[in-house]
């Protein structure tokens, strides 16, 4: 733990501010606390899983690349909630390079293993109207239950930090 901070070798904790990253327009709706009364001055949050992959699209490092194939291949990721979320809560707000990350996510969607990764092109996403069509195809299916948010570490305070 050379370099560390006094606070993180005392308390074995080390966090580390993200720099580059622009999150969902309402993923602070979305986070969920983690270790609840854990720590008296710390409240460690997750990110729901769709909203740190669309974080991680600025970067698009090799290491971001790494993390949403592993977050596919352990069946935590819904390539209709991530359009959909890409199209309404990131790109209306991107003052340039729009068109970049729609390359971006498509070309990170047509690389996740499996076939029902490969659906419908970014651009078309605006046709398709509800917000609530990931609960809704499932209630259609009577999996409904099943839908839930799939939290990754995150900490909220002074700026946003993931872990």
């Amino acid at each position: 733990m050379e370099g560390r901070s006094r606070c993180a070798r005392k308390h074995h904790v080390y966090l580390e501010p993200v720099t580059v990253a622009t999150f969902p327009v309402s993923y602070e709706s979305r986070l969920t606390t983690m270790y609840s009364g854990a720590w008296n001055h710390l409240e460690l949050q997750a990110m729901q899983v769709h909203d740190l992959v669309l974080a991680k699209i600025e970067r698009n490092s090799a290491r971001e690349r790494y993390d949403v194939m592993s977050l596919a291949q352990a069946g935590l990721l819904d390539t209709e909630i991530l359009r959909r979320r890409h199209h309404e809560e990131v790109r209306p707000y991107l003052l340039s390079h729009q068109e970049s990350r729609d390359l971006t996510l498509n070309l990170w969607i047509e690389s996740l293993p499996g076939e029902e990764y490969r659906s419908r092109p970014l651009m078309k996403m605006a046709m398709c109207g509800s917000k609530n069509r990931n609960l809704e195809a499932a209630q259609m299916q009577g999996s409904a239950d099943e839908v839930k948010p799939n939290p990754i570490p995150c900490i909220k305070g002074q700026g946003e930090i993931t872990g």
